[in-house]
């Protein structure tokens, strides 16, 4: 009877070590996973006041981009006489003033390290297609991180071009009264 009873008190002891064992494992666990929860909400949380941030922004680029079509589509008419040329060479500067903006507001979504998706329509398809953010300027050559704006004229050839400043008829010219 002593056997038994010894070898039955061993046995509980080992079910209740083992119970004892897998319970504490289990809550180990448990506080792991609880961290990481909350280490997933804050990254929510994050997502969401930098959505909120970029969102403000991506409508204004979006609203730039609608009103630069429609000064593109003003200049694209025939000069009606001098002031209507006038009028139009201040519709390009507007135009790349925007166009100045708009990189900038760009580029200060992707400083910020959100790459949201764009949705595209070809204008003369009207085939919508979904491009990243970051896609989008490349594809344009606007650069993601450099704020300095690259024109036709920047590097070795263009500086040389810009210095020119004069423009000279050398041969063939005729004068403005002869159309």
């Amino acid at each position: 009877m002593l056997v038994f009873l010894s070898t039955l008190v061993g046995f509980f002891m080992g079910m209740g070590s083992v119970l004892l064992v897998s319970y504490l494992l289990v809550m180990s666990e448990r506080t792991k996973l609880k961290k990481e929860a909350e280490a997933i909400k804050l990254k929510q949380e994050d997502f969401k006041k930098k959505y909120e941030s970029v969102r403000p922004r991506l409508r204004k680029a979006a609203d730039i981009s609608n009103k630069q079509l429609e000064l593109y589509i003003l200049v694209q008419e025939p000069s009606k006489n001098s002031l209507h040329s006038k009028v139009k060479n201040g519709l390009i500067h507007e135009i790349r003033d925007l166009e100045k903006e708009k990189r900038t507001i760009l580029r200060s979504i992707i400083k910020e390290g959100f790459d949201p998706d764009l949705d595209l329509i070809d204008d003369k398809t009207g085939e919508k297609q979904m491009v990243k953010l970051s896609e989008y300027m490349n594809k344009n050559g606007i650069s993601l991180t450099d704020d300095k704006e690259r024109t036709p004229l920047d590097g070795p050839e263009g500086s040389r071009l810009a210095k020119g400043g004069k423009f000279f008829v050398i041969d063939g010219g005729k004068s403005d009264t002869t159309h």
